[in-house]
């Protein structure tokens, strides 16, 4: 695991459970379907998932590569993957889809290295 401008970036194999906000564990993510990632809340004072936003994305993305959210692509194939799998295409020659938690636990996946 790779931390960097407070974004953790896990590689296969990397035990993200240990990672995880106290309370939360690893749903089965067979069969949703997050394309922008997931982040915890709180209902009626339970730390659940719940699927993010595009802007969410967006901001978590601008804060791992120090730019304007606006500045953000979504990288179709990657983005459209559902965290922790992150095995999806569409990222440029030489990147890989990898999965990254913020500092609250949200976590999502995009192409990191090579030209996207």
């Amino acid at each position: 695991m790779i931390e960097r401008n407070g974004i953790k970036e896990f590689e296969t194999g990397d035990d993200v459970v240990g990672h995880l906000p106290p309370g939360l564990s690893l749903p089965n993510f067979q069969g949703l379907y997050a394309p922008f990632g997931f982040k915890p809340v709180s209902v009626e004072g339970v730390t659940r998932w719940m699927a993010a936003s595009e802007v969410d994305y967006r901001n978590w993305e601008a804060q791992r590569l120090g730019i304007q959210p606006e500045a953000v692509v979504i990288c179709g194939g990657c983005a459209g993957s559902s965290y922790p799998l992150c095995n999806g295409s569409g990222c440029a020659p030489g990147a890989l889809c990898r999965g990254y938690m913020g500092s609250t636990g949200n976590t999502w996946c995009a192409c990191s290295g090579g030209t996207g």
